[in-house]
């Protein structure tokens, strides 16, 4: 991460006939998140709007700084971490913006969008996944192929060569989007089948082995 040292895997390893692999994807489609966050979070009471109910007062608006222009590649991006969330900063530099969404493509929950190709559709800044070329709209978060799939975009905002991204707050961010909630696991039991498949073959194997040596040496009647 550019502003962690810490270390997140997108997705969990197993063991399968005594290498180490990542677990498989999901075979359908991950069902787009519906929760909502609000960049704005708000609090307090301001005046009365009707019976039983309050207006709130917005909270200051809440900038963090992620890193450096320079900690961010021209006409790529970058991850950063923001509390348990991934989140992928552009350096969109040949159209002179910014922008930043969730780091995880929602086609197959991988945390890789910040790897994507950038590029504009008809003047729409996007950017596609690394793995399956999934696309997005950097504005909007829309799938431009049209596929029910959504990304949670935020305002990018730089001063004095510093990034600061427009962001809710982190424990609201977590519930949502956390990389411990959507990281893509093995099968309950994956390994031990993956093990038990390995050895399985195996004993088939030697099996056969032994019938052939056997053949091999047995006289000819």
């Amino acid at each position: 991460f550019v502003n962690s040292d810490a270390i997140e895997t997108g997705i969990e390893i197993i063991s399968e006939r005594g290498q180490r692999r990542p677990a498989d994807w999901p075979k359908h489609p991950v069902p787009p998140a519906r929760a909502e966050v609000s960049v704005v979070a708000e609090s307090g009471p301001e005046k009365s709007s009707r019976a039983g109910h309050k207006d709130r007062a917005p909270r200051p608006e809440n900038w963090v700084h992620v890193g450096a222009v320079a900690d961010f590649p021209a006409n790529g991006g970058a991850t950063v971490k923001y509390g348990k969330v991934q989140i992928a900063v552009f350096n969109f530099s040949s159209r002179g913006e910014w922008y930043a969404c969730q780091n995880m493509c929602p086609h197959k929950n991988a945390f890789v969008l910040a790897r994507g190709i950038v590029g504009d559709a008809q003047d729409v800044p996007k950017v596609a996944c690394p793995l399956h070329k999934k696309p997005y709209s950097l504005r909007t978060g829309e799938c431009l192929s049209g596929e029910p799939f959504a990304l949670k975009v935020f305002p990018v905002r730089v001063t004095d060569g510093a990034v600061h991204l427009l962001l809710p707050p982190a424990e609201q961010l977590d519930a949502l989007l956390a990389t411990e909630l959507h990281c893509v696991r093995a099968a309950p039991g994956a390994e031990l089948a993956c093990s038990q498949a390995s050895a399985a073959a195996s004993g088939t194997n030697g099996a056969r082995a032994a019938r052939e040596r056997s053949a091999a040496v047995s006289p000819t009647a």
